[in-house]
């Protein structure tokens, strides 16, 4: 028995009709599939010269960049070595895609070419609305000149149009900012797309270019030294922290503010502009800077300031303005004695101690005295006592180990805090005699004595990590650590070690229990004062000064390391 399907349930119960699918599909074969886009991205295979890739290469990382994902659209071509260099090939170009652009670097083939690198740049025209300006930078309001989609060339690379532009960086054209021609968008390593090709491609390419292109060590930027836009005498002061050239001072200089490129680029410094840069930056100098023999110094530090900038050997920028600097500090060392003897030093006092002034910190915190302490200073301390007292500090200094002390900061550390406990007394209104003799050893702890009897009444300490002292034998010596039990205690090691713990608020700290105050003996002898917090179970040290506040060597920190953990161990079985 048969029965005929009206042909549309036929086509309802097709599933169940093997013969009729295979009919059906032989009737109606499938549509061809349509060949897949080779270059989604395009086929932008011509922004790096010939000379320095072949096309063959160039196609071959283009397509290579058209199939890869997002984070990996980069390819970096090398040099090709040979077996026998056994060299390691050295990067020559990258090419790579992000944000719509494809952004093309390249080194010049040879070390003698007449341009330091090369860049293009390839946007679809569909995005292009995205990217109106390629910024390059902006400096004291100089406009430099940025790609502009409107000013780029339109090429068409198959059914797509693409602006592009291409750019030669030289040595005429190099400018600070140049570095934004290999980063044009701003591609960051911490974003999920940007990682890969801000590590791999243009951290790479800027690492090469590094090798070829002449640099400062004490500056990141690779065009600082090689831009006249950064490398100029005007830069170069102005990059200097203790010479800053701001508004006023650069109108007193140039007669306007901001400075033009040209004048920036252009300028070189005379003697007149030093007085003016040294009389603006320290003021209570100036009776001394018109002085024949200061400005004959400053004379001298001009050239060491032009022969520094111009010395091909000289591979630290901030080389080049340390003449300069250092007549700025021994200004403010020769402002600072002005400001307590006023006229009543005389002037050869300056000539006969000028590395002391030059090397002490006077600008530092330490040594910046309140009027109260100026005042008394005058009436009681000669001059030539704190003359004599500075050069004995600063001989000491140079007879230390690491005597190379950059910056010409000494700083005079106990004398700093003499002056401060003077002030802290005479706030109080408390009659305070000079001491016998203008030592520092002496000066310090006559100081800190009349300071204690009014900052420090009698007060209990805790004495929570050391209960009791705990004395330990290492290396043939025996060492003893304790906690103060009192402030007057703690006051008399402040003495016996010549330092401010006595005199401070650090009894504070330790009566509230958010620090301990150590104390280390060894040989019967005071010498090293710690300060610890607790933080996890774990003591940390703050700061550990020996006697007058000495920085210990490293051989000291090895040494008390290993005694203060022997302490620590006997303590652990004391209940």
């Amino acid at each position: 028995m048969h029965f005929q399907l009206p042909a549309e349930l036929q086509n309802q119960l097709l599933a169940y009709d093997p013969a009729l699918k295979r009919l059906i599909k032989a009737q109606n074969p499938p549509n061809p599939k349509r060949k897949s886009n080779l270059y989604p991205i395009g086929n932008i295979n011509d922004l790096i010269p010939t000379d320095i890739v072949s096309a063959v290469e160039l196609q071959h990382a283009v397509n290579n960049i058209n199939s890869a994902q997002a984070p990996d659209k980069y390819f970096i071509f090398y040099n090709q070595v040979t077996a026998e260099l056994e060299t390691e090939p050295k990067l020559k170009a990258v090419l790579y895609y992000t944000k719509s652009t494809w952004v093309a670097l390249w080194l010049p083939p040879a070390k003698d070419a007449f341009y330091i690198f090369g860049c293009a740049y390839a946007i679809a025209e569909k995005n292009a609305h995205r990217f109106s300006i390629i910024y390059k930078a902006s400096r004291n309001n100089e406009n430099i000149p940025s790609i502009d989609i409107s000013n780029m060339t339109i090429k068409q690379y198959g059914r797509t149009k693409f602006y592009t532009h291409s750019e030669i960086v030289t040595v005429n054209t190099v400018s600070t900012y140049s570095t934004n021609l290999i980063n044009p968008h701003s591609t960051v390593s911490y974003t999920k797309f940007g990682q890969r090709i801000k590590n791999e491609a243009i951290n790479k390419f800027q690492d090469a270019l590094k090798t070829t292109v002449p640099m400062w060590k004490d500056v990141s930027n690779i065009f600082a030294r090689v831009s006249k836009d950064e490398n100029n005498y005007y830069d170069n002061l102005n990059a200097n922290s203790s010479i800053y050239l701001d508004s006023s001072l650069t109108k007193m200089l140039f007669n306007d503010y901001p400075v033009s490129a040209t004048k920036r680029i252009e300028w070189v410094p005379t003697t007149a502009d030093i007085t003016t840069i040294l009389k603006y930056s320290c003021t209570l100098a100036h009776q001394i800077i018109d002085k024949p023999f200061f400005q004959a110094l400053i004379k001298s530090a001009l050239n060491d300031l032009i022969k520094n900038a111009n010395d091909p050997e000289n591979t630290c920028r901030r080389n080049i303005a340390k003449p300069i600097e250092k007549l700025i500090q021994y200004c403010s060392g020769i402002a600072w004695i002005i400001s307590i003897w006023d006229k009543d030093v005389p002037v050869d006092y300056y000539q006969t101690y000028s590395e002391v002034l030059t090397n002490i910190g006077f600008t530092g915190w330490r040594m910046s005295t309140e009027d109260i302490t100026k005042h008394w200073l005058k009436n009681n301390m000669p001059v030539a006592s704190m003359f004599n007292l500075l050069q004995k500090y600063y001989d000491k200094e140079l007879t230390r180990v690491d005597n190379s002390i950059a910056r010409f900061d000494r700083s005079f550390s106990e004398l700093g805090d003499t002056l401060q406990m003077i002030n802290t007394i005479l706030k109080r209104e408390v009659e305070l005699t000079p001491p016998n003799r203008w030592r520092i050893d002496e000066f310090h702890d006559h100081i800190q004595a009349e300071a204690w009897k009014i900052t420090n009444p009698l007060v209990d300490l805790p004495q929570d990590l050391f209960p009791e002292p705990i004395k330990v034998q290492h290396q043939d010596t025996k060492w003893t650590f304790f906690q103060p039990k009192d402030t007057h205690q703690l006051s008399q090691w402040g003495q016996a070690a010549r330092n401010c713990i006595g005199a401070s608020g650090y009894a504070e700290e330790v009566k509230k229990r958010k620090s301990f105050i150590v104390l280390c003996m060894y040989d019967n002898k005071p010498h090293f004062t710690i300060q610890l917090t607790l933080a996890h179970g774990v003591l940390n040290v703050q700061q550990i000064k020996g006697t007058s506040n000495r920085i210990l060597t490293a051989v000291e920190e090895v040494t008390y390391s290993e005694a203060f953990k022997q302490a620590l161990e006997v303590r652990s079985t004391i209940k």
